[in-house]
């Protein structure tokens, strides 16, 4: 569930200090320390080792821990947007110890005090939830678009035999598109991904509240967050691209660490 709420400035709480919390800018050298705090993070699909060294490489993103007694008891990570104006949340996770405390609380007060102070003109915090919202919620939150996820396990030595028999086996993408039930999609260059979505209001009735939903991450269309996404290695996908009805932004597996649950 992508969501956002007016970014606002409170003064940290006096509590803050007598917690005995420290914050600091994260380094490659907490890498460890940090997977540590994290073993159960979603049940041994945590997506952050595989993000966390390109996360310290962007310029627009910083990744905050808090420390108590020394040691690491929860990370955010702040990547600023839409040119300028919108924080995105990221990564938030504290130590299974410190659950319940309100550590999460006071470390986004902190990200959103020190964000402020280097791009005074954020005005909205962007994050996604995949909790239940309640009433309280709905005070400060205003929803842009809900998203379903199906998680499927499966060895990969079964699907590529499962493919090969259904003649897949080769080019994946081709064998569908050259299926008479299936229209052929088309993959876009830099070129028609800036005129669709830049240039053109052909996307208008395809993008959720005008939204580009990305790796959980929500994006207003405009040229400075194109620069973020261009970057990554994205498929982008339409069906028409004279007259798109769907669209889709194809992220490339990565791996992750299974628990034993899985």
């Amino acid at each position: 569930m992508k969501i956002d709420t007016s970014l606002t400035m409170p003064q940290l709480p006096e509590a803050l200090s007598q917690a005995g919390l420290q914050f600091a800018v994260a380094t490659e050298e907490d890498f460890d320390e940090i997977m540590a705090m994290s073993q159960d993070i979603y049940g041994g699909l945590d997506y952050l080792p595989t993000r966390y060294t390109s996360w310290l490489q962007e310029t627009n993103r910083t990744v905050i821990l808090a420390r108590k007694q020394g040691k690491v008891i929860a990370l955010e990570s702040v990547c600023v947007i839409d040119d300028g104006e919108t924080m995105l949340v990221e990564g938030l996770r504290v130590a299974p110890q410190e659950r319940g405390k309100g550590v999460a609380g006071v470390l986004l007060r902190f990200c959103s005090e020190l964000v402020k102070s280097k791009y005074p003109e954020v005005k909205v915090t962007r994050l996604t939830r995949d909790d239940q919202l309640g009433p309280k919620d709905f005070q400060k939150y205003r929803i842009i678009t809900k998203q379903g996820i199906l998680l499927v396990r499966f060895r990969a030595e079964d699907l590529k035999l499962r493919l090969s028999e259904l003649g897949l086996g080769g080019d994946i993408q081709s064998s569908f598109s050259n299926s008479p039930s299936n229209p052929p999609l088309v993959r876009l260059d830099h070129t028609a991904i800036h005129r669709l979505y830049l240039t053109t209001d052909l996307m208008q009735g395809v993008l959720p509240n005008a939204t580009i939903i990305q790796d959980w991450q929500p994006f207003k269309p405009l040229p400075s967050n194109m620069a973020i996404l261009l970057k990554k290695d994205i498929d982008w996908m339409v069906d028409d691209v004279s007259n798109p009805t769907v669209a889709s932004l194809c992220t490339f597996p990565f791996k992750v660490p299974i628990g034993d649950d899985w």
